[in-house]
């Protein structure tokens, strides 16, 4: 039971982080230690999972797609996307500097514990990171596109989108932003529009069982490369999590509000108003803590376990 509650605390840390524009739940999955098995869990349930059930039983299906990890976390994520979603966004709205520094310091400890798990840096490891690192930053700043109207470009969003939440480092929320479905989507969602809404799903579970299936194929053939590759995203996608911004367009979204669109980063002192530099070291250092203790934990957890 304490090893369920514990997925389960890791799957709220993921819902909190896909509730926020830019922040991914695959960096919460990756820096947890659940990321090899929610890809293994999703990849086996593509297929293996069910052969194993007809050959061995419902034990041996369970174990092949890994829900004891997958039922647990999902809860997590949902139950901390309903309870969690207006004050993140409250605070993102209120106190922003703050939020976004604290999110900063969070996901730049990450990477750090993250590249720990390299092995060795090889040529190919370098040039994947910088790879990962170039891809990321590159998206985090372009100039949103907009997809054709149609059923197979509501697919494509589906399929582009959750490929891209399951990678760290890049939120399919943006993703969808920058593809100009966000809004359809959200109005789907809202309205019952149960034609989109399917064809959205499919492309996602599709999506979600091709990167799956490539990530679980990279990890387990080149790790370290792979590993590389993720942290290299992460890296990059900090450009989108950086305080001080500067609003170069601005959308009307789904409540009639309007909220930045198009942001540029800047320097603190850049900034119009008071950057609250001091301020946002502190909530920076914060974050960066919160990593580093739950790492720390989970190392001691992991210790006990074998011990045991």
């Amino acid at each position: 039971m304490k090893q369920y509650f514990l997925t389960f605390l890791k799957g709220m840390g993921m819902g909190a982080a896909d509730i926020v524009p830019g922040v991914s739940g695959g960096t919460i999955a990756f820096i947890t230690g659940v990321y090899e098995d929610l890809l293994a869990g999703i990849k086996n349930l593509g297929g293996p999972a069910w052969l194993e059930w007809k050959s061995n039983g419902l034990k041996a299906f369970a174990q092949s797609a890994r829900l004891g990890i997958l039922i647990p976390l999902f809860l997590g994520i949902g139950v901390s996307i309903a309870s969690l979603a207006k004050a993140i966004q409250f605070a993102l709205s209120v106190f922003p500097l703050l939020t976004w520094s604290f999110f900063f310091g969070l996901i730049l400890a990450s990477s750090v514990l993250v590249m720990r798990k390299i092995r060795t840096w090889t040529a190919a490891v370098i040039a994947l990171f910088v790879l990962g690192f170039a891809v990321a930053f590159q998206i985090t700043r372009s100039i949103p596109v907009s997809l054709p109207e149609g059923s197979f470009y509501i697919f494509l969003s589906g399929f582009i989108a959750i490929s891209a939440m399951i990678l760290p480092g890049i939120s399919g929320s943006f993703i969808l932003l920058l593809l100009g479905k966000y809004e359809t989507i959200l109005q789907a969602v809202t309205s019952l529009q149960f034609g989109i809404i399917v064809l959205f799903a499919v492309g996602c579970g599709l999506g979600l069982l091709v990167m799956a299936n490539v990530l679980t194929w990279l990890l387990n053939k080149y790790h370290d490369a792979a590993v590389g590759l993720l942290s290299g995203f992460m890296i990059g996608a900090l450009y989108k999590v950086w305080p001080w911004k500067q609003v170069l367009q601005t959308r009307i979204n789904s409540k009639g509000i309007e909220v930045p669109f198009i942001e540029r980063s800047i320097w603190p002192t850049q900034m119009k108003g008071d950057p609250m530099i001091l301020e946002c070291i502190v909530f920076f250092i914060l974050g960066a803590a919160l990593v580093i203790t739950i790492e720390i934990m989970a190392a001691r957890l992991v210790s006990k376990q074998g011990n045991e």
